[in-house]
């Protein structure tokens, strides 16, 4: 057997390994066996049953409590308004059903991310054509230390998050690929079910704006056309309503009890402050405004301040969190880096949305130096980008396999931008 015969039985045994009928349930089930021996073991420990209910995880299960009950009246926002209800509300049929059975309720976030895992394959799959690159992307998802743990350990939103992240992005990048008329307000949808989760969905809500808007108003400019934007009218309109109407259940009740639709308590603290005991307040009333830091600090104030924000949540945290093993963050920069020089074009755009979303962690980091939500934050944008090299590799690799025909050298060379269908 010489060399070319070997290569090519290695070849074809990979593509049927990463192959989505083979890959797709193996990775799925050998993720939620594992998944489920880690919470069992967090549940038979003592103080691993004192984490899932430590800190945040409080609010959520008494809300979850409530909502079990019967009270859906939003009275919860009386008492933390900080909170939304979509993750409780997610929770709930099993405390109504079986209590507070630790076991069943960690499920839930299990579900959670696995369904991000098949999401964010598929969206591979559809934008890069490579079962190579999706399985890639995948395993680097299903190895994420800071996901496991928040599935196996706590009872938190960011499994539910990071999985309407991915189908935020992936419908996103269809919009700035094909602009179908389905394609924003399902963002939108997804957006407003983000904001019920927590309220960092807002500031995505309002960074999708900012850049699809610069985006249309440079295009215009280039093109000397305003008349298509506006054309499209409709759907931002379709967008906007099903944004507003999504989120009933969170400006509704906030709306009646404070008179302002987008009020989060002591949240806004942390704008202001410099210090997480200073911005921690109580639960209902913010203390600090724009006036107060402004009379107390200078530029030179905000400059640092910011600086220091966009290293630790750019940079550190996404580094440090998978200590041992930081594929994803290097394959991310290198894709972010990839679509600047060369695209594709929405990824650019992708990369100011997903910047832009940033800002207000970025700013915050100071006074509330907490990993999980900068980096849940991060996560999502990083997989997306981390395909973007790895397209390219197994396109190049491909193009000069010794098995290759030279008949398709012409057409492997515009894989990566054309989409081709790659192993």
């Amino acid at each position: 057997m010489n060399f070319a015969s070997l290569l090519g039985g290695l070849r074809s045994a990979v593509a049927i390994a990463v192959s989505p009928r083979v890959f797709l349930p193996f990775a799925a089930l050998l993720y939620v066996i594992l998944s489920v021996h880690a919470i069992d073991r967090s549940i038979r420990d003592p103080k691993g049953r004192a984490d899932f209910v430590s800190g945040d995880s409080m609010h959520y299960v008494a809300i979850a409590g409530d909502f079990a009950k019967g009270n859906l009246s939003m009275d919860y926002v009386q008492r933390r308004p900080h909170r939304q209800p979509l993750y409780p509300a997610a929770l709930a049929p099993v405390i109504h059903f079986r209590g507070q059975d630790f076991f069943w309720m960690a499920a839930v976030s299990l579900v959670f991310s696995t369904a991000g895992f098949l999401l964010l394959y598929a969206a591979i799959l559809h934008l890069q054509r490579s079962p190579v690159v999706a399985a890639i992307v995948g395993t680097l998802y299903l190895g994420d230390k800071f996901l496991f743990a928040e599935v196996t350990r706590h009872f938190l939103t960011e499994p539910l998050h990071i999985l309407l992240m991915i189908g935020i992005i992936y419908v996103v990048l269809l919009w700035l690929r094909e602009r179908k008329a389905w394609q924003l307000p399902a963002a939108a949808t997804l957006i407003g079910l983000d904001y019920l989760v927590r309220p960092n969905g807002l500031f995505v809500a309002i960074s999708l704006v900012a850049a699809l808007g610069l985006r249309e108003v440079l295009h215009s400019i280039r093109a000397r056309d305003f008349r298509t934007p506006l054309q499209q009218w409709p759907v931002y309109a379709a967008s906007v309503l099903l944004f507003a109407l999504v989120t009933v259940p969170s400006w509704l009740p906030r709306l009646r009890d404070y008179g302002s639709p987008f009020y989060h308590g002591y949240l806004s603290n942390y704008l202001w402050v410099d210090s997480y005991a200073e911005g921690h307040q109580g639960q209902r009333f913010a203390k600090y405004t724009w006036r107060d830091y402004t009379s107390t600090h200078t530029l030179g104030d905000a400059v640092q301040r910011t600086a220091h924000g966009v290293w630790n949540v750019c940079f550190a945290i996404p580094w440090s969190v998978n200590y041992k093993l930081h594929a994803m963050f290097l394959l991310a920069v290198v894709g972010a880096l990839l679509a600047l020089a060369r695209g594709p074009s929405e990824y650019r755009w992708l990369l100011l949305f997903g910047a832009i979303q940033l800002l207000p962690l970025i700013w915050t980091n100071l006074p509330n130096p907490t990993m999980r939500v900068p980096y849940a934050a991060t996560l999502p944008f990083e997989l997306f980008f981390a395909a973007l090299p790895l397209t390219l590799v197994v396109s190049l690799a491909w193009k000069f396999s010794p098995s290759s025909a030279r008949s398709r050298s012409d057409s492997l060379r515009t894989a990566f931008e054309s989409n081709t269908v790659l192993p």
